[in-house]
């Protein structure tokens, strides 16, 4: 019918089919883009996708570490005798810097091991990853490793055997999937208002603001703002943490209140 019409159109004003069709098929307008193209743009999503997997996996499943780390050790009365020698946030400290620097350790390990395999085979184009771009992911991991790990340390202090964990570290865990899904929609707008304000939420910024930076998308005032909210945020659950963990740490049993161990910490 389309082809027809045009026929009954090119023979009422005298153009030939052919005319028609040539006008039709002209190229397309020219496109002029008022902002350069970045280069590195395709490099940088596909580094960001990969990052926010790998900053996912490695803040939560290490935080269940800290988890399982400070279950194991009141089960077996382990704490009982550290507690002779440290006090509890000494303790606290101790556990989470010191899975904080194995999960860092491995996390490198992996990543040099995939690039070098991958370069060695030549199995996929390794992307130029700038070293800004390591040290923000490597920052990131930090940070939210420290923010996560610490809580999952005081509800680890709550109950006294390995069955009940996973109902104490529901909530944390869903915390962490919903800043891990924030973060894809981050992926596809960087400059949204979604991006803008999850940026600045600690359970969603480690996710977040690395994404960001790898797009360009964040400036560096509120990258240093990112930052120092969650310096503060993980600073001050530090504080209601250890008071949690002080209160139910030597108690074993039945799963310990939160509000009990609030109330028998000592201060």
């Amino acid at each position: 019918m389309q082809t027809i019409r045009l026929q009954e159109v090119a023979a009422s004003t005298g153009v030939s089919v052919d005319e028609i069709a040539g006008l039709l098929t002209e190229n397309p307008l020219s496109l002029r883009s008022l902002e350069p193209a970045d280069p590195n743009r395709e490099t940088n999503t596909v580094v960001s996708f990969f990052g926010l997997i790998l900053l996912y996996v490695g803040i939560l499943s290490y935080g269940a570490w800290t988890l399982n780390g400070v279950i194991e050790e009141k089960t077996n009365r382990v704490v009982e005798v550290l507690m002779s020698a440290l006090r509890p946030h000494q303790l606290m400290a101790g556990k989470v810097i010191g899975i904080g620097l194995l999960g860092v350790a491995q996390l490198l390990l992996i990543v040099i091991t995939a690039a070098v395999a991958a370069l060695a085979v030549d199995l996929v184009d390794v992307p130029d990853v700038s070293g800004g771009l390591m040290g923000s992911l490597l920052l990131w991991f930090v940070l939210g490793f420290s923010f996560y790990s610490v809580a999952y340390a005081a509800v680890g202090a709550l109950v006294s055997r390995m069955e009940e964990a996973q109902s104490v570290a529901t909530p944390l865990t869903m915390v962490g999937v919903a800043g891990y899904l924030a973060a894809f929609a981050v992926l596809e707008d960087p400059d949204g208002l979604i991006a803008k304000l999850t940026t600045f939420l600690p359970p969603t910024a480690p996710f977040v603001v690395p994404i960001r930076q790898a797009q360009d998308a964040i400036t560096l005032g509120e990258s240093a703002i990112a930052v120092l909210i969650m310096v503060g945020a993980t600073y001050g659950l530090i504080r209601l943490a250890g008071r949690v963990y002080s209160g139910a740490i030597l108690r074993v049993g039945a799963r310990v209140k939160l509000s009990d161990a609030w109330r028998s910490a000592e201060l």
